[in-house]
Order: C-alpha cells, then structure tokens, then sequence
C-alpha cells in the first residue's frame, strides 16, 4: 500500500472520528446499525442459495462449476457470521462504555467493529493501527487533562485546609486525627 494511501486512510479516520458528532451517537445507535446490516447480510444469503439453486434446476453450468460455487459461497458465508458476531460485539463495547466517555467508547467499538472485517477487509490491519494512534493520542490528551485537574485538586485542597486551620485549629485537628482513624481502619 502506498505512503499517501495510508495518510488519507488516517486523515480520513481522525476527521470522521473527530468531526463525525460523535456526541449525537448514543447508546442503542450501534446496535440498530448492526441488526440493520445483520439484515441486508442475511438477504443477501438467502439470495444467493435461491440464485444457486436455479443455476441447478435451470442445468445452464456444469455441476461441477455449481459444487465450486456453493463451496465458494460458504466459504464467504462463514467470514459473515464472523462479522456479524463482531458487529454485534462492537455495539455492546460501545453501549457499555458510552456513559464514561462517548469519544473513548466510539474508538473501541471502531476497533471492534474493524477486527470484526479482518476476514474480508484487507485494509483491516492498516486502519486497526491507525485507530490505536488515534486512542493512544486522545489518551494522552486525557491523561494530561486528569493531571492538570489534579493539580488544580491539591491546590483547592491546601487552601481549604490553610484556612480551616487558621480559623478553627481544634476542629482542623480533630478533623484530621478522624481522617487518620477512618484511614487506619480502612488499611490505608
């Protein structure tokens, strides 16, 4: 695969994940798109064993060619069932996670989703990379953002404490001699 191939399948990855609203897909989303697909694969089964069992009625092709396209067909029908199954397992990924953090869970369920087209999808492996850069970079963005907070905690919490002990010092101690034993208690 080219260089400029990749970068446009990645350029193409972030601005849809980015820019694709995922506030707008909530949970259930998934699954109706799954159970629709589920539906078009599963017509387009039965379509082909009906069109397969009128190429024997009609005996227009060898019965041979007809054996080697049945085999081709379950072939193609068993990577499907493979799909659907990780489809179905891409929506429950994202329905679960959905509450703590919608961007994280559509990532993961696009992951999900993507290894589910491993069996059919040769660009599969390329953008499985991509979308583990694009989760590797939003959860560094995400730990920089809980480290800031942090930091933004403890100094709320000094100042806080700075002035409850200025202000009641038998109360500040006996506060934290409490803390102290609920800690020990708890084997902190």
């Amino acid at each position: 695969m080219k260089v400029g191939n990749v970068v446009l399948v990645f350029v193409g990855i972030v601005f849809a994940l980015l820019m694709g609203g995922c506030a707008t897909v909530e949970p259930g989303h998934y699954e109706n798109l799954t159970a629709a697909v589920n539906s078009s694969i599963d017509a387009t089964e039965l379509a082909a064993g009906e069109i397969i069992e009128a190429i024997k009625v009609s005996g227009v092709v060898d019965k041979d060619k007809v054996v080697e396209i049945e085999e081709s067909t379950s072939k193609v029908s068993a990577k499907m069932d493979i799909v659907q199954q990780g489809l179905a397992e891409a929506a429950k990924v994202y329905d679960e996670k959905a509450q703590e953090d919608k961007f994280a869970a559509l990532i993961e369920a696009s992951q999900a989703a993507n290894n589910a087209t491993l069996p059919l999808n040769p660009y599969a492996p390329i953008i499985g990379v991509l979308l583990a850069a694009v989760g590797g970079g939003y959860g560094a963005i995400k730990k920089k953002e809980s480290a800031v907070l942090d930091k933004k905690y403890t100094a709320h919490k000094h100042a806080v404490e700075g002035i409850f002990r200025a202000s009641a010092p038998q109360a500040s101690q006996d506060l934290y001699n409490t803390i102290g034993d609920e800690r020990k208690k708890l084997g902190l």
